[in-house]
């Protein structure tokens, strides 16, 4: 990527975030959104949606959209961007908080490599157990890590590994690693009450 990806400050948030002038992560918005395999969905949790861009594009293709982040700047310029579309924005902290509800997508975009690469196949797990039986895991990041956790290409390693889940489709190059993760079988009973065990 042209431009480093800020580290998570001490609090745990992310420090300024030069994107939305940035040609590098429009076209990764770009990315994200042509590896999707639906044309619309119908619930959609963005956890990590930094300041709306990608968040607005996907929302442009969905009935629902639950997007969070860290940080409450982010929050409130999602907000301004999802005015139009059906959509609730607030801050919460993936690491510690889920909504209870299924998602027939759910996006991991630039926020894997600021968590302990030894979490990753557990964020995965969750992710793909918050999922309808048919729903879209899509994960996309740097090659090159900014923010000294693990690597897009780690990642994905990590993310194709996990138990549970099923490669879709996939996109590399020298910037960009993207994967579109399904179910591998349905849901198991004991998964009708939340939170959801991973």
């Amino acid at each position: 990527m042209n431009e480093p990806t800020p580290a998570l400050e001490p609090d745990g948030q992310r420090g300024d975030e030069p994107w939305e002038t940035s040609w590098s992560e429009r076209r990764h918005y770009d990315l994200v959104a042509a590896m999707l395999p639906n044309e619309f969905y119908g619930d959609v949790f963005d956890p990590a949606c930094g300041t709306g861009e990608l968040s607005a594009m996907i929302a442009a293709r969905s009935e629902y959209m639950l997007a969070t982040d860290l940080r409450e700047e982010a929050v409130r310029q999602t907000l301004v961007r999802l005015a139009g579309f059906n959509a609730d924005v607030f801050v919460m902290d993936l690491r510690d908080d889920w909504p209870e509800r299924r998602f027939d997508l759910i996006v991991l975009h630039e926020l894997l490599p600021f968590l302990d690469p030894d979490d990753v196949g557990g964020i995965v797990r969750r992710a793909v157990a918050y999922l309808v039986p048919d729903g879209h895991l899509v994960i996309g990041h740097g090659r090159r890590s900014a923010s000294g956790g693990a690597n897009g290409d780690e990642i994905s390693v990590r993310a194709r590994s996990t138990p549970g889940t099923r490669l879709l489709a996939s996109y590399q190059d020298p910037d960009y690693v993207i994967d579109v993760l399904g179910r591998d079988g349905p849901p198991e009973p004991d998964e009708d009450e939340f939170p959801l065990e991973y």
